[in-house]
């Protein structure tokens, strides 16, 4: 009987190390692996400063790296962009320095894209799993330019020097910050996918071309990773 104890054993010990050496195995979110990995999807404006006034919803790009130092947490680099699709609204003539000067509602289209840099902290969620829940946040730098004309006739906008023209435009930077919540599962070896739903928020140094300091995105992220120096 205990011969064939251990005989039972060890046949479970050579089926579980078969299991790991196979093609086939998923590996685990372990320390010490390198992915590389590419994030796209919708993007929204958020109320903040009247951003989903101005702009209508766009799309987010993504290309991301991460490394594990722990098998919890990576540390990672984003070079992200983002666009915003133009959108018609109104507002009076006197807020915008259009002219001729004195009250009366302009309708205006306005749109933005930018890009940036940023470095990026995630934590999963679970352990000896070959999927995980996580969270991530990030800070960097970015630049956003906003573009607006007048579709009223007869308007037009007119800068500090005395230039005026049918539209207004004007490039910006500063800081922006990311956090995101999302799940990743490998489907094989080396490949995983995920869901991330990441908010951004662009401040802007100086206000951007309609003199806001701060805009916010909410973006519905798909990603595909391709992952390096696994060890099972």
């Amino acid at each position: 009987m205990k011969r064939l104890s251990a005989l039972l054993l060890l046949c479970a010990c050579a089926s579980d190390a078969c299991a790991q050496s196979t093609p086939g195995y998923l590996p685990l979110f372990d320390k010490g692996m390198v992915c590389v990995g590419l994030q796209f999807g919708p993007s929204r404006p958020t109320s903040t400063h009247g951003f989903n006034k101005t702009v209508s919803g766009g799309i987010g790009l993504d290309l991301q790296s991460f490394y594990y130092p722990s098998d919890w947490i990576a540390i990672g680099v984003l070079l992200d962009y983002i666009s915003f699709g133009s959108k018609k609204w109104e507002s009076y003539a006197v807020d915008l320095g259009a002219s001729p000067s004195g009250p009366g509602l302009v309708e205006m289209q306005s749109s933005s894209k930018g890009m940036a840099f940023a470095l990026l902290t995630r934590l999963n969620l679970l352990q000896e799993r070959s999927w995980t829940p996580y969270i991530v946040g990030g800070i960097g730098r970015h630049t956003l330019s906003t573009s607006a004309s007048a579709a009223t006739q007869g308007y037009t906008f007119c800068d500090d020097s005395g230039s005026c023209g049918s539209s207004k435009s004007g490039g910006s930077k500063g800081t922006m910050l990311i956090g995101g919540a999302g799940v990743e599962f490998f489907v094989i070896r080396g490949l995983s996918l995920s869901g991330e739903v990441r908010f951004r928020q662009f401040r802007i140094e100086g206000g951007d071309a309609l003199g806001r300091p701060s805009v916010e995105s909410l973006s519905y992220l798909i990603g595909i990773t391709t992952w390096f120096n696994y060890k099972r």
